[in-house]
This record gives C-alpha cells, sequence and structure tokens, in this order.
C-alpha cells in the first residue's frame, strides 16, 4: 500500500484487461492512482477477498475437471484421493460466495450509488441500532437453525447410505446381485413399525408453513401501512409509520425465499406445472 504497487501479479497483457473492464478494445485501466484517496475503499478486504473467492473457484472447477476426465476413464470410484479432495472441499461454494460479497460491497466503499450518493449519507434516519439489531440477530438465529438441521440431515444421509453403490462392478457370473436389494426392501416391509415420529417429511412441511406464515404476517403489515400512507396527514404521522414498519421492509422477502427454495429443493413435484396429481401423492405419502 505505501509504495502503490502489486507484487507478483498476473496482468492480462492488453486488449484483454480493458476489454474485460470496459467492453472496449482501447479504454485505459483505471487504478487507485486516479481515484482520490478519499475515495478509497478498505484496500485489503476487497484485495485479499477477491484472491481468495477466484482460488475457490479455480480449486472447484479443477476438481470437476478431473472428476469429469476420471468418470468418462471408469476410474473416478478407484480415485481415493480425488474423492476424499472432494469431500473436504464441500466448504469452498461457502467460502467463494461469502468472499465476493465482501468484495463487492467493501470494494464498492464509501459509495451506496457511486459518484451520487455516499454510504455515510444513505443510512435510513429513522432506523436506531436497536431494531437492526434485532432483525440482525433474528436472521442469524434463524438461518443457523436451518443450517444447523441441513448440516444433522446431510449426516443422517450419509450414516444410512445409498440404497446401492454408485458405481456398481461387475457381477460374477452366476450371482444375483437383486438378491441382497429386494431382501433389504421385505426385511424393512415385515419389521414391526415403530411409534410415529417427527419424519423428515413432516419437518419441511412445518417450516414450509411457518415460512409461508410470516411472509403474509410481514407482508401484509408492509401492504397495509402502504395503503394507509397517503391517508395520513402530517409529515410526522408519516414519520411514524414508517419507522413501525422499518425493521421489517425488506425483511419479509426472505421468508418468501425460503418458501421457494423450500417447495423447489425438497419437494421438487410442486414446482412444475403439472403438479396436481405430484401434490396428492405428496400427501398421500406423507398420511402413509
Amino acid at each position: 500500500m505505501e509504495n502503490r504497487r502489486n507484487l507478483y501479479a498476473i496482468t492480462l497483457p492488453p486488449p484483454f484487461g480493458s476489454l474485460i473492464d470496459s467492453d472496449s478494445l482501447t479504454a485505459a485501466e483505471t487504478g487507485l492512482n486516479s481515484i482520490p484517496p478519499e475515495n478509497w475503499p478498505p484496500v485489503a478486504i476487497p484485495f485479499f477477498s477477491f484472491r481468495i473467492m477466484v482460488g475457490c473457484g479455480m480449486v472447484m472447477l479443477g476438481l470437476a475437471w478431473l472428476g469429469t476426465y476420471l468418470s468418462f476413464r471408469h476410474r473416478l470410484e478407484r480415485n481415493r484421493l480425488l474423492l476424499w479432495a472432494t469431500f473436504l472441499s464441500f466448504p469452498l461454494p461457502f467460502v467463494a460466495i461469502l468472499t465476493g460479497w465482501f468484495t463487492a460491497e467493501v470494494g464498492r466503499q464509501p459509495w451506496a450509488v457511486y459518484g451520487i450518493l455516499r454510504t455515510a449519507d444513505a443510512m435510513t434516519p429513522f432506523l436506531t441500532t436497536r431494531e437492526a439489531t434485532i432483525s440482525l440477530v433474528i436472521f442469524c438465529a434463524i438461518y443457523a437453525f436451518i443450517f444447523a438441521f441441513g448440516t444433522f440431515y446431510i449426516y443422517r444421509l450419509i450414516r444410512t447410505g445409498p440404497a446401492g453403490k454408485l458405481f456398481e462392478s461387475p457381477a460374477p457370473r452366476g450371482a444375483q446381485p437383486t438378491d441382497v436389494a429386494w431382501r433389504r426392501r421385505s426385511d424393512s416391509r415385515t419389521r414391526p413399525r415403530r411409534r410415529r415420529r417427527i419424519t423428515m417429511v413432516m419437518f419441511w412441511v412445518l417450516l414450509l408453513a411457518v415460512s409461508i406464515l410470516l411472509y403474509v404476517l410481514l407482508d401484509g403489515a408492509d401492504l397495509g401501512v402502504g395503503m394507509l400512507f397517503g391517508l395520513a396527514r402530517g409529515e410526522a404521522k408519516r414519520h411514524l409509520m414508517l419507522r413501525a414498519v422499518a425493521p421489517i421492509w425488506d425483511g419479509n422477502e426472505t421468508w418468501l425465499v425460503v418458501t421457494g427454495v423450500i417447495l423447489w429443493e425438497r419437494f421438487p413435484p410442486s414446482t412444475r406445472p403439472s403438479c396436481r396429481p405430484s401434490i396428492s401423492r405428496f400427501f398421500s405419502y406423507w398420511r402413509a
């Protein structure tokens, strides 16, 4: 930073750099030297977060390409090193997403709208620290619960194992590989039924109902205040109405996103155009 130079830089020869940055073959590269120091963002955070993001992406691409090649050569199931590397790389997408947001949000400082509105001037004047803290704590608690349950669910899937091997080896002559699978299914059907517990399907149905209910309640409050806003007389009353919905103004859309993700991920038949038979089969399965 003090010497204003990059160490071990990997630069693109012209005109590729200007083509990526400005869609032009002749545009000059804009660096920090051409920007007033008072308009600089915190340089260290986007500098390293961008490189971490790109590094995670390259590692994931390398694993995907190598796995595809070994899969075509029918050697993927025997390469323990790649299987372990793929398993241990599961945090990379999350790290790449977070560092990407760090790069975007920290790198655009001190501007909320570049050249027009600074971040210091864009803060909502009637949003207090207490209201912002409550919203942040609620979001963190809910997403931590969903993440913990998702981790538990994945752990149960791994402990249970697949119904059959992902890569089947050729069966020897005279062997009947389907006998074992048939015997497992028959044993599971003849086992005495245990006491009914909350299954994974029931959990996701309950979470879906809660997310829909929260969205309807919170968005209904926003819409109600919006309809009454034009009838309010005086700036003080309108200011009070805005303060009432400020903590949930954008947060209510989160529950709509949660609802869509649950339907798309856990109950994919419900998102198809012809979903009525699938929904009926789903509820019949749940009752069973």
